[in-house]
């Protein structure tokens, strides 16, 4: 392949796997523009770092995956999440009202919409479900370590790299993790998270443990329906012949 014959400090999984969804000759996000945006003399150092780090995100990933937070149950894994980013050097760090965790990284130009780096805290997996991992060769296995512990991990050491290394931004970086992303939750993290910062936006990047070496470039909407059926009920002995709401949606 062409990226394997060049010098670039992209990491070439990445360079290789971009994925498009739904290109449009405004978005059209390839490989090539990948590449030639990490090799930029202010980019680079960061990518260097950034492959230094990968005990340390493996680490946080695991710890954070040893919290349980069972959509609707994000609490304690949010407020250990904003004691981490305390300790980062950046600004605006708060808990909401729904346990969304926020910290702020100073951009040049204030005014300039800003870019919203998420993960999502939940995961599918009941509060009551053994956490414990295990190893296997080169791989480990628990609960909830891909999604999204390891996208939350990434979100983390992310923030702390720019904010170590006093990276500053055109723009501000708003840092968001997110509750309610699986099932029931209805994405309600991210529709509070729009509603706070609001016209502050102007892009949005979401981080995901699953998929890795991937970039999606488009979104997927979500549309919920809920359906209810009434019938006249009965036992399925006594009253074998009634109508049943199952039947009905069969």
């Amino acid at each position: 392949m062409r990226y394997a014959k060049e010098r670039s400090h992209t990491p070439l999984h990445l360079r290789e796997q971009v994925l498009l969804r739904g290109p449009t000759e405004e978005n059209d996000i390839t490989a090539a523009h990948i590449t030639e945006f990490a090799d930029r003399a202010d980019i680079a150092p960061f990518i260097n770092v950034w492959q230094q780090r990968h005990e340390m995100v493996l680490r946080d990933a695991l710890t954070i995956q040893s919290i349980p937070a069972p959509t609707f149950h994000e609490g304690e894994r949010a407020h250990r999440l904003r004691d981490w980013l305390a300790d980062s050097r950046l600004s605006n760090i708060s808990i909401d009202e729904v346990n969304n965790v926020y910290a702020r990284l100073p951009g040049a130009d204030p005014s300039l919409p800003g870019l919203l780096v998420s993960a999502h805290l939940d995961t599918v997996f009941p509060g009551e479900v053994d956490l414990r991992t295990r190893r296997s060769r080169a791989r480990i296995h628990g609960p909830g370590l891909g999604d999204n512990s390891l996208g939350l991990a990434a979100m983390l050491n992310l923030a702390r790299v720019l904010a170590e290394h006093e990276h500053t931004p055109p723009c501000d970086i708003w840092w968001v993790a997110t509750v309610g992303e699986e099932g029931l939750g209805d994405l309600r993290g991210m529709r509070a998270a729009v509603d706070t910062l609001g016209d502050r936006l102007g892009a949005a990047i979401v981080l995901e443990g699953i998929g890795l070496g991937k970039v999606y470039n488009a979104g997927l909407g979500v549309r919920r329906l809920r359906v209810d059926v009434r019938g006249p009920g009965g036992h399925s002995w006594l009253h074998p012949n009634r109508p049943s709401a199952v039947h009905f949606l069969l």
